[in-house]
C-alpha cells in the first residue's frame, strides 16, 4: 500500500476502485466525472503538475481554452491549451472550478496501452488531499486530511517533497 501525505488533519475517506492497464509499466486508471458527466478514464499521475483532458473530451465538454503553452514531459515537448472545468469528481470527492490542460498526448498513451484514456489527475487535483493506493484491493482513497487506511500505521507513510514549488494558479 502506498500512501501520499498531503495534509495532516485526520478525516475519513472512501475506497474508489481503479484498474491497472498495460502489462509492462502499468498505469492506474480511475473513473472520474467531469462537469457531472462520465465517468471517464483518467490516469492517476502524481508527477503531473496539471490535470489533463484529451482533445476529444475537451470537444465533447465544450471546454474553453484560454492560452496555449509549450510543455515538457517524459516523451519530450508538446503543446498544452489551458482552460477550466466546472468540476472534477473522484468518487464523492469533488473540486469546483478546476484549472485543466488540454492535450493530444493522451491519445498516444491510449494507443500504447491499448485502452481509452480521457485525462490525467495530477497535482492540481491531489494537492488538497491525502491519497492512499491499495494495489492488493485495486482501490484508492482520498481524504481532505491525513487518514490512514484500515490496518495501516504511520510507519507505512512515506514522506516526500515537491522538487520545485508549485506555480500560482492561472486566473
Amino acid at each position: 500500500m502506498l500512501m501520499i501525505k498531503a495534509m495532516k488533519n485526520s478525516m475519513t475517506s472512501e475506497s474508489i476502485p481503479f484498474r491497472l492497464v498495460g502489462r509492462r509499466n502499468p498505469l492506474i486508471l480511475v473513473p472520474v466525472r467531469v462537469n457531472d458527466k462520465g465517468p471517464f478514464d483518467f490516469i492517476l499521475d502524481t508527477g503531473a503538475s496539471h490535470c489533463l483532458i484529451s482533445s476529444e473530451l475537451s470537444a465533447i465538454l465544450g471546454v474553453q481554452r484560454d492560452i496555449e503553452e509549450e510543455a515538457t514531459g517524459a516523451g519530450g515537448s508538446f503543446k498544452l491549451a489551458f482552460g477550466r472545468v466546472a468540476s472534477l469528481a473522484v468518487g464523492s470527492t469533488k473540486q469546483l472550478d478546476v484549472p485543466i490542460a488540454v492535450t493530444g498526448e493522451l491519445e498516444q498513451i491510449a494507443t500504447a496501452k491499448k485502452c481509452r484514456v480521457d485525462g490525467a489527475l495530477g497535482f492540481g487535483f491531489f494537492k488538497d488531499f491525502s491519497l492512499t493506493i491499495d494495489y492488493q484491493a485495486n482501490t484508492l482513497s482520498l481524504a481532505s486530511g491525513f487518514a490512514l487506511g484500515s490496518g495501516s500505521s504511520i510507519s507505512n507513510a512515506i514522506p516526500f517533497e515537491l522538487a520545485s514549488p508549485p506555480e500560482p494558479e492561472r486566473g
